[in-house]
């Protein structure tokens, strides 16, 4: 009933003058509640809502119904042309998911929903740019705030927070020490709070910054403290305070915390290291039925759940080109794969199609090779657009954002969620506004 209460006091406010109230409810449906409401409180199945980012494109459906003009702005669909692109080839692997494939109707849709959510793009850009800020505003904060949650959870060793896709299980957490439900806004929030609290009229900006780097710690993510700690270089170059003398400061302090995070973390970052130097490409001679999954490195793991994937569709053209179509792994279609390297069920059942490991795995299968590789463009697209306004704070925070996505890409799915999905659309309807306004000027 929440979720329904919270759709309801969106359409409220959107239809007011207090519209960016209503965007900021969308990212706490989107997330259900920040992932510190559970989620049986925001879904609603017998309405079809079986996820919590559902709303949002209820939300969309609605708005369409009633103000359809609002998804005909030609002027909107001329600059981010990639994206109508990306739309037709999903309405396309539609048509081939439901008529050739004979997927179930339910599954496709689904799997449709989750790509198609960039459509909310068309709602964000009738924001002005000053409410563009407040719902950044509001996302630092409430972020913040379940970041502070998550550093409670290894001190009570019990789970707090949801993973938005479904409750933490209490007893998969008692006795834990390590959590992967992070907020999982939480970089591109540490990104906001790299500036002073002057840019962004953020209070109590450092320490905001403190409890959200702490929730980043204690994740003991690896790529994720390495995707920071490169877009804070990054953050550097962009002010401009990246001098050589600095560079050197900077290069002794980040050894100096690799070392440090190294003993906190049992060497994690260090054996991560060793992984990846160790790491063959070659994967040609390798016979996955024979692999064991116990012997693996979680790099070595990675490698191996996409490689598999790869030349299982590159075996067919239909495959290569469409892939296996918007399935899932409860569709009847899904069965009759055989794939051996993944994570097992408590069955033992190895996971066919979905896969928290790396994105890329399961957007080929989904997507096959050409959307796969679109939609990676649509990422460095939207970078290309963001780097000549370089200069303004909030697109800065943007490309630190796409940055660290195509980084951990490599080593989680956060890049193709759709949560993930809303937030670009946000920084993007932020440059199209900013790009209207006759007195921005470009970075030089």
């Amino acid at each position: 009933m929440i979720g329904l209460l919270c759709l309801v006091l969106a359409l409220y406010f959107f239809a007011g003058p207090r519209r960016y109230l209503s965007i900021w409810l969308l990212f706490f449906l989107a997330t259900a509640g920040f992932q510190m409401i559970p989620v049986n409180w925001i879904v609603l199945p017998k309405a079809g809502v079986s996820k919590a980012y559902d709303w949002v494109l209820v939300f969309t459906a609605i708005a369409f119904f009633f103000q359809p003009r609002y998804f005909l702005q030609s002027p909107v669909w001329r600059h981010f042309r990639p994206y109508l692109v990306f739309g037709l080839l999903l309405v396309v692997l539609f048509c081939y998911s439901i008529f050739i494939r004979d997927i179930e109707i339910g599954v496709t849709v689904r799997v449709f929903r989750n790509f198609i959510i960039f459509i909310v793009l068309f709602l964000f850009v009738l924001l002005e740019l000053p409410e563009f800020r407040k719902i950044f505003r509001g996302i630092v904060y409430a972020t913040s705030l379940a970041s502070l949650v998550y550093c409670l959870q290894p001190l009570l060793h019990t789970g707090l927070l949801n993973r938005i896709t479904s409750d933490l299980p209490e007893t998969a957490a008692l006795g834990a020490t390590r959590f992967y439900n992070v907020p999982v806004f939480v970089y591109p929030v540490v990104f906001f709070l790299f500036y002073s609290r002057h840019v962004f009229s953020i209070p109590f900006s450092r320490l905001l910054l403190c409890i959200n780097l702490l929730a980043i710690v204690l994740t003991q993510h690896r790529n994720l403290l390495l995707a920071i700690a490169l877009c804070y270089f990054l953050h550097l170059f962009l002010q401009n305070r990246m001098k050589l003398q600095h560079s050197l400061i900077y290069g002794l302090l980040g050894i100096g915390i690799f070392l440090g995070a190294d003993a906190i973390m049992d060497k994690r970052l260090s054996k991560g290291v060793e992984n990846i130097s160790t790491l063959s490409l070659n994967t040609e001679d390798v016979r996955f039925n024979q692999v064991a999954l116990s012997d693996l490195s979680t790099t070595r793991f990675r490698h191996l759940i996409l490689a598999e994937r790869f030349q299982y569709i590159m075996a067919s053209e239909t495959r290569a080109t469409f892939g296996i179509g918007l399935m899932t792994d409860d569709s009847k279609k899904a069965k009759p794969l055989q794939f051996y390297i993944g994570i097992p069920d408590d069955d033992g059942n190895i996971s066919q199609i979905a896969n928290i490991d790396i994105a890329w795995a399961s957007l080929l299968l989904q997507l096959g090779l050409p959307g796969t590789l679109l939609f990676c463009c649509l990422h460095l697209f939207l970078l290309y657009r963001f780097w000549p306004w370089r200069g303004d704070a909030v697109l800065q925070v943007g490309i630190l954002y796409i940055v660290s996505l195509l980084i951990t890409s490599l080593y989680g799915s956060t890049i193709s969620m759709p949560y993930t999905t809303c937030l670009l659309m946000l920084f993007a309807a932020y440059y199209y506004q900013l790009t209207q306004e006759p007195t921005a000027k470009k970075s030089i």
